[in-house]
């Protein structure tokens, strides 16, 4: 869950559409930001469904014991951001080039961790996965994987602000229905 807050209320916004939002835009974009590729189908699909191990997560809504705050996604245990990554994965291996995308992703999202003992095995667990699906998706090098991410990438930070700030963007979300639930303080 991806929780906004304010003086007065909480936006929580589900990781899968957080997700869904972004497949979104980048179906937006023309070929400048987001070059024809062979492989456009799968790198759209592994957008679209990279937080979907998060669904029952983000159902269950995880409150903090002694404050009775909800947590989102940065504030959950280790253990449920193992369990969601490892869960988000399975669901993509019909279309292994997504689930090696997916596997990147959670291998340079999780890569501060490494070296903690807890995680290690996890992350050589991730990279087992990841080969395993670059194999399945016909041999294909992890460069190659990695300049996938660069074609579309750079337009994602040159253009975060202007594609999500403004009308477009809240209306998109608005379409959606991305803000799930709102909570009264």
């Amino acid at each position: 869950m991806i929780i906004r807050r304010s003086a007065s209320s909480q936006q929580l916004i589900t990781q899968p559409e957080h997700a869904a939002l972004a497949a979104r835009i980048m179906r937006q974009w023309d070929d400048t930001h987001f070059p024809e590729s062979s492989r456009k189908t799968s790198i759209l699909h592994a957008v679209e469904q990279h937080d979907c191990g998060w669904a029952a997560i983000d159902e269950t809504l995880i409150v903090h014991e002694t404050t009775g705050q909800l947590l989102d996604f940065l504030e959950v245990s280790d253990a449920i951001k193992r369990d969601t990554s490892s869960r988000g994965i399975e669901q993509l291996s019909s279309d292994p080039y997504a689930a090696a995308l997916v596997t990147q992703h959670r291998l340079h999202v999780y890569r501060r961790y490494s070296e903690h003992p807890e995680w290690r095995g996890f992350m050589a667990d991730l990279t087992a996965a990841r080969d395993a699906c670059l194999h399945a998706a016909g041999h294909i090098s992890l460069s190659e994987l990695v300049r996938t991410i660069p074609s579309c990438a750079p337009a994602i930070s040159r253009h975060w602000r202007t594609v999500t700030t403004g009308p477009t963007w809240t209306q998109m979300a608005a379409d959606m229905q991305c803000v799930s639930k709102v909570r009264r303080s």
